[in-house]
Parts: structure tokens; sequence; C-alpha cells
């Protein structure tokens, strides 16, 4: 019997493998996919330039991102205009141009 937690079902490993689909379930769900991505290619950019998808910063490739242009160069970030994001100190952290500490070694952000 399927467990619930969090509004999702979770099913142990021998449930899983018997609710596994059938052939015809495979191919409809195939065949759905394939009709909304016909869809989705056709309609092209809205009238605001936007292409269809999951919407915002999810679909829009087109634009960038907010690193677009960064430069690391001898321990070094720089932005698009070639201003000193992130400095990397003797530990192995990452610093800001003010000399805080943004990302320890491992990626963290410090508390």
């Amino acid at each position: 019997m399927p467990e619930k937690f969090a509004s999702k079902l979770f099913y142990s490993n021998a449930e899983a493998a018997a609710r596994k689909p059938s052939d015809e379930e495979i191919e409809r769900t195939r065949s759905q996919l394939e009709a909304f991505n016909t869809e989705l290619r056709a309609a092209g950019p809205s009238s605001d330039g936007h292409v269809g998808g999951l919407g915002g910063r999810f679909s829009d490739d087109l634009s960038g991102t907010e690193f677009q242009g960064w430069t690391l160069e001898d321990g070094t970030w720089r932005d698009a205009n070639g201003q000193v994001v992130y400095t990397e100190g003797p530990d192995g952290g990452w610093y800001d141009a003010a000399g805080h500490l943004v990302f320890d070694a491992l990626g963290n952000r410090p508390q």
C-alpha cells in the first residue's frame, strides 16, 4: 500500500515494479508530448518577444543570465564590465570587492 506524505504517493520497490506502464500507456503519453511540442514550436514568440515554455527565467534562454560575460582570470571573477566581483582567498573561499567572505571553499554561504 503506498504511503502518502506531503501530498505525494510513495511506493515500495515491489509496488513500483508492479505499476510499470503498459506499452499502450507509454505510446499514448509519447503522442501527447509530441502534440504539445508541435503546438509549442508552431506558436513562436509572443508579441512581447518571449518564447513559449515554462515561462520566466526557465525559458528565456535568448536573453542570457545575470552572469553573462563574466570571466575568471587568475583567481578573480570579473563581470561583463570588467569590474571585480569575487576574489579567491588563500583559504579557497571567495571574497567580494569589500573583502567579505561570500562563499567558503565548499561553495557554501557563511551563516
